[in-house]
């Protein structure tokens, strides 16, 4: 028998109780990232009129990362007439489609897949960047997010993020506040984003995401679970 469940997200640990599971017998431990090694820039400025605006995703190229709804996002810019381009860092089962999306809607010379790369080169790109999207989704084969680790380091770098209501996103609580979630496949949703979100992602990520306080609190539940062996 199971002693204890760890889901990452409350979100998962309601799973676990629509499935019976007792709630004493579940704790949430957050996928930590080490917030010391990600750089929180201090110096951040959008673009001139006219300027580019460099947008990034990264994440696998599946259905539940929602990379189809940000090219949708990226035609609708386009159309606007602002000067975007939009950059996918990450592989798989869904390149083709994607790109053939973007030859579809007439941008692909705004879309640049830039295909796996190390975390270091992937943050390096993070950085340069303007905006960051990551429109999770519900896959058509039911399968979901927890919350994304490269959102939390988002995030925590000061880069305005724009994320959806998908599974533990929403925990992600700065988003919300500051109306930076929007519905499953909402294209709609536009880019206004407010600088003071910076500072509150960074606070917000040290406290409830920061790997040494994760790393207490999962030795805390191990020695519950001992001391109740």
């Amino acid at each position: 028998e199971v002693s204890k469940y760890l889901p990452v997200s409350e979100s998962l640990k309601g799973v676990l109780e629509s499935k019976k599971i007792e709630p004493d017998r579940i704790s949430v431990i957050y996928s930590g990232i080490e917030t010391d090694n990600i750089n929180y820039l201090r110096t951040f400025s959008f673009p001139s009129h006219g300027g580019l605006i460099k947008l990034l995703s990264i994440g696998r190229l599946t259905e539940k990362k929602g990379h189809d709804t940000s090219i949708r996002i990226v035609s609708g810019l386009v159309k606007s007439g602002l000067n975007v381009q939009l950059t996918i860092i990450g592989e798989g089962v869904e390149f083709h489609n994607l790109s053939s999306l973007a030859v579809e809607l007439g941008i692909s010379d705004k879309v640049f897949f830039a295909g796996q790369k190390s975390w270091n080169q992937a943050m390096e790109t993070l950085y340069s960047s303007h905006f960051f999207l990551l429109m999770s989704k519900t896959a058509s084969n039911g399968d979901q997010e927890g919350i994304p680790n490269v959102l939390k380091e988002a995030m925590a770098a000061g880069i305005p993020c724009i994320s959806t209501y998908h599974s533990g996103i929403p925990e992600l609580k700065t988003l919300d506040k500051f109306g930076l979630l929007c519905n499953e496949d909402d294209v709609a949703h536009g880019l206004n984003v407010l600088e003071n979100i910076r500072a509150e992602n960074r606070k917000f990520i040290e406290e409830y995401f920061d790997s040494k306080r994760i790393n207490q609190k999962l030795v805390s539940v191990y020695k519950e679970v001992l001391n109740e062996s």
